[in-house]
Protein backbone atom coordinates (compact mmCIF):
# COMPACT_ATOMS: atom_id res chain seq x y z
CA UNK A 1 0.00 0.00 0.00
CA UNK A 2 1.19 3.50 -0.85
CA UNK A 3 1.83 5.76 1.87
CA UNK A 4 -0.27 8.46 0.92
CA UNK A 5 -3.31 5.67 0.36
CA UNK A 6 -2.51 4.99 4.32
CA UNK A 7 -2.36 9.04 5.42
CA UNK A 8 -5.44 9.47 3.73
CA UNK A 9 -7.12 6.27 5.21
CA UNK A 10 -5.36 7.55 8.57
CA UNK A 11 -7.22 11.31 8.11
CA UNK A 12 -10.64 10.16 7.11
CA UNK A 13 -9.73 11.94 3.55
CA UNK A 14 -10.57 8.48 2.24
CA UNK A 15 -12.10 4.79 3.34
CA UNK A 16 -10.77 1.61 2.04
CA UNK A 17 -13.02 -0.32 -0.36
CA UNK A 18 -14.85 -3.70 1.25
CA UNK A 19 -12.72 -5.87 -0.97
CA UNK A 20 -9.56 -4.29 0.81
CA UNK A 21 -11.53 -4.90 4.72
CA UNK A 22 -12.34 -8.29 3.65
CA UNK A 23 -8.96 -9.49 2.76
CA UNK A 24 -7.70 -7.57 5.97
CA UNK A 25 -10.14 -9.21 8.34
CA UNK A 26 -9.39 -12.33 6.58
CA UNK A 27 -5.70 -12.42 7.05
CA UNK A 28 -5.77 -11.09 10.34
CA UNK A 29 -8.52 -13.64 11.33
CA UNK A 30 -10.53 -10.42 12.71
CA UNK A 31 -14.37 -9.33 13.06
CA UNK A 32 -14.70 -5.91 10.63
CA UNK A 33 -16.74 -4.59 13.63
CA UNK A 34 -13.23 -4.87 15.66
CA UNK A 35 -11.55 -3.62 12.76
CA UNK A 36 -13.65 -0.86 12.05
CA UNK A 37 -14.64 0.68 15.28
CA UNK A 38 -12.06 -1.65 17.83
CA UNK A 39 -15.85 -2.89 19.55
CA UNK A 40 -16.93 -6.11 19.66
CA UNK A 41 -15.42 -9.33 19.73
CA UNK A 42 -11.98 -9.68 18.19
CA UNK A 43 -12.28 -12.66 16.51
CA UNK A 44 -15.49 -13.51 13.99
CA UNK A 45 -16.13 -17.14 15.10
CA UNK A 46 -16.29 -15.14 18.65
CA UNK A 47 -18.76 -12.83 16.58
CA UNK A 48 -20.91 -15.60 16.17
CA UNK A 49 -19.76 -16.14 12.51
CA UNK A 50 -20.11 -19.44 11.41
CA UNK A 51 -17.31 -20.59 8.69
CA UNK A 52 -16.36 -23.69 7.69
CA UNK A 53 -13.37 -23.66 5.40
CA UNK A 54 -12.39 -25.96 2.56
CA UNK A 55 -9.35 -26.10 0.02
CA UNK A 56 -10.88 -23.83 -2.10
CA UNK A 57 -13.53 -22.25 -0.38
CA UNK A 58 -14.96 -20.27 2.84
CA UNK A 59 -18.56 -20.53 2.96
CA UNK A 60 -20.39 -17.89 5.62
CA UNK A 61 -23.45 -18.44 6.82
CA UNK A 62 -25.75 -15.33 6.63
CA UNK A 63 -28.76 -14.49 9.44
CA UNK A 64 -31.14 -12.89 6.67
CA UNK A 65 -32.93 -11.35 9.80
CA UNK A 66 -30.17 -9.50 11.23
CA UNK A 67 -28.70 -8.00 7.65
CA UNK A 68 -32.19 -6.78 7.25
CA UNK A 69 -32.03 -5.05 10.23
CA UNK A 70 -28.70 -3.71 9.54
CA UNK A 71 -29.80 -2.53 6.21
CA UNK A 72 -32.81 -0.71 7.39
CA UNK A 73 -30.80 0.64 10.77
CA UNK A 74 -27.88 2.17 7.81
CA UNK A 75 -30.85 3.61 5.53
CA UNK A 76 -32.31 5.63 8.75
CA UNK A 77 -29.39 7.03 10.36
CA UNK A 78 -28.04 7.86 6.66
CA UNK A 79 -31.58 9.75 6.00
CA UNK A 80 -31.72 11.44 9.55
CA UNK A 81 -28.06 12.87 8.89
CA UNK A 82 -29.09 13.31 5.03
CA UNK A 83 -25.83 12.04 4.15
CA UNK A 84 -25.39 9.86 1.29
CA UNK A 85 -21.84 7.26 1.19
CA UNK A 86 -20.33 5.69 -1.36
CA UNK A 87 -21.12 2.17 -1.67
CA UNK A 88 -17.94 0.79 -0.47
CA UNK A 89 -18.38 2.53 2.33
CA UNK A 90 -22.00 1.70 2.98
CA UNK A 91 -21.41 -1.83 2.39
CA UNK A 92 -18.77 -1.52 5.68
CA UNK A 93 -20.98 0.59 8.06
CA UNK A 94 -23.44 -2.35 6.83
CA UNK A 95 -20.96 -5.07 7.50
CA UNK A 96 -20.15 -3.77 10.69
CA UNK A 97 -23.92 -3.56 12.67
CA UNK A 98 -24.98 -6.66 10.78
CA UNK A 99 -21.83 -8.46 12.71
CA UNK A 100 -22.74 -6.62 15.81
CA UNK A 101 -26.40 -7.52 15.18
CA UNK A 102 -25.78 -11.50 14.75
CA UNK A 103 -23.55 -11.70 17.87
CA UNK A 104 -25.02 -15.12 19.74
CA UNK A 105 -26.84 -12.71 22.25
CA UNK A 106 -26.66 -9.89 20.79
CA UNK A 107 -28.68 -7.53 22.85
CA UNK A 108 -27.71 -4.38 20.67
CA UNK A 109 -30.70 -1.65 21.26
CA UNK A 110 -31.63 0.62 18.40
CA UNK A 111 -29.35 3.42 20.34
CA UNK A 112 -26.50 1.51 20.40
CA UNK A 113 -26.84 1.13 16.83
CA UNK A 114 -27.25 4.40 15.36
CA UNK A 115 -24.05 5.10 17.49
CA UNK A 116 -22.04 2.81 15.92
CA UNK A 117 -23.41 3.86 12.04
CA UNK A 118 -22.65 7.43 13.31
CA UNK A 119 -19.13 6.49 14.53
CA UNK A 120 -18.31 5.11 11.16
CA UNK A 121 -20.20 8.19 8.92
Amino acid sequence: MAEGTLRQYLSGRRYPDLDFLAAITSAADVSLLWLATGEGDKRPRAAGVTREDSGDYTRTEVDETALKRALEAVEEALALAEKAVEPGKKAGIVAAVYTALARPGSAADHAEIMRLIRSML
